[in-house]
């Protein structure tokens, strides 16, 4: 979502079949390399803390084309009256051990070492299995189905690989063709309840300066605000590239009659003739989380539903789910009290609000060392939002009309005082504020976010 990418499914592809014995594993996509190898491990860790060649080889390479070739054949199956697929998942930090094993977890199932695509013929068996090589997909298909998947990705040009057998015995297991096997395991070895996690930590109050300020200087206030890249204008950014792609972007992030980067949501449509699309936001409060965590919470989520009312929502509040992807500098002192107050403070205020986070993401390894000191990223949460928009043609935007007697209203959505801290305006003051705005009424927000058709 980070990334601008905005898509849906169909509802009778929502969930995932249960494997039988002797349906196909596939692999879709490049060669095993010697890449991203301890991925998982590495991207926990802080950032220089490794040997350079551990941190080089966890690092992931893309390759844009062999994905597009996997995703048009995969789209083939998809977008056809009868999707065949019964399981499919990508390839993770972990590799095929990750993906094929969470494809087979309820059943079992067998995969042929030597049946994997191998592009470095120096890998060891570890890294032949292990390895998170980018632009795969595992998938499972009754094998009088296989053929179709295969017909297609030759159109495609899609590397396909028949690599195992579902076996419903619940072991997976790596077998070679003489006789030696890098992996049998019970699934239940692999996928039982592992060990609860405990984190100990002490509360650290940090205190910051008070913005300081004299009113007399307001225009110079002014001048030093509008010149911060978070407020200045994005055209360097937006202008660059082809901001109505794929020809059904119905709001991009451009506005007026100058076409001044300012829009609050971003709207795809659904088709070319239709009026119904998707509708999504983001929000951010990283230095407003220094003062408060849990503010920084709150505020991320406000922020992005703000921005999300200025499209008319089919459902309104009830029809929106968020994201929420976490950077942290975990394993530092104060910073896991401090995350378990923010991860709280947005779990209390979903509810509160009536919406779910289905999903999210999470790096909390956000530290750089260096021989001399260490950086650490402030704590934040970016929060996504994404609805349906029932109507493309009526999203608002952010415009002021040139009729002097047009009126310009202020709406309280947070029932709390003006505040400074964390503010644009308290960053060119070189000072982060001892005081941050929230939403300390709940109830309000609710009240006055989208609940009908605007």
């Amino acid at each position: 979502m980070q990334a601008g990418g905005i898509g849906y499914g169909k509802r009778e592809q929502a969930l995932k079949k249960t494997p039988a014995a002797g349906d196909d594993i596939i692999v879709m996509g490049g060669d095993n390399y010697r890449i991203g190898m301890g991925g998982a491990a590495v991207s926990s860790a802080d950032t220089g803390a490794l040997d350079s060649g551990l941190e080089l080889n966890a690092v992931q390479r893309s390759n844009p084309e062999m994905q597009k070739r996997a995703a048009n054949a995969i789209r083939g199956l998809v977008e056809s009256d009868n999707n065949p697929i019964k399981s499919i998942h990508d390839h993770g930090a972990g590799g095929h051990l990750n993906c094929l094993s969470e494809l087979v977890e309820e059943t079992g199932g067998v995969i042929d070492v030597d049946a994997l695509p191998v592009g470095d013929p120096t890998l060891s068996r570890k890294e032949l299995i292990g390895n998170e090589s980018q632009e795969r997909m595992g998938l499972v298909m009754d094998t009088k189905d296989t053929p179709i998947l295969e017909e297609i990705a030759a159109r495609e040009r899609a590397p396909l690989y028949k690599v195992g057998k579902v076996t419903g015995d619940n072991k997976f297991t790596f077998s070679e063709k003489d006789g030696r096997s890098p992996m049998d395991l019970a699934l239940e070895d692999m996928f039982g309840s592992s060990p609860k996690t405990i984190m100990d930590d002490k509360t650290i109050h940090r205190t910051y300066a008070p913005v300081t300020y004299d009113g007399k200087d307001f225009n110079l206030y002014l001048y030093q605000v509008l010149q911060l890249e978070a407020v200045a204008c994005k055209d360097w950014l937006t202008n660059k590239v082809d901001r109505c792609v794929t020809g059904r972007v119905a709001k991009q992030q451009t506005c007026g009659e100058l076409q001044l980067p300012l829009n609050n949501v971003g709207v795809m449509a659904m088709d070319y003739n239709g009026k119904n699309g998707v509708a999504t936001t983001i929000g951010h409060a990283p230095v407003a989380a220094l003062i408060d965590p849990a503010a920084g919470s709150r505020n991320a989520i406000a922020e992005s539903l703000t921005n999300l009312v200025f499209a008319p929502l089919e459902k309104g509040l009830k029809g929106v789910s968020l994201s929420a992807n976490w950077m942290w500098p975990c394993n530092n002192p104060g910073e896991d009290a401090r995350l378990y107050s923010a991860v709280k403070a947005v779990s209390d205020f979903a509810i509160e609000l009536g919406i779910n986070i289905p999903t999210g993401k999470d790096s909390l390894s956000m530290k750089q060392k260096y021989p001399d000191m260490d950086v650490l990223a402030p704590g934040t949460v970016i929060i996504s939002t994404v609805g349906s928009c029932d109507d493309i043609s009526k999203v608002v935007e952010p415009v002021l009309q040139r009729d002097e007697n047009a009126p310009i209203y202020y709406i309280n959505m947070s029932g709390d005082d003006h505040k400074l801290g964390g503010s644009s305006f308290a960053q060119t003051r070189n000072t982060i504020g001892d005081e941050c705005p929230t939403i300390v009424n709940s109830n309000a927000s609710r009240k006055r976010l989208p609940q009908y058709k605007i």
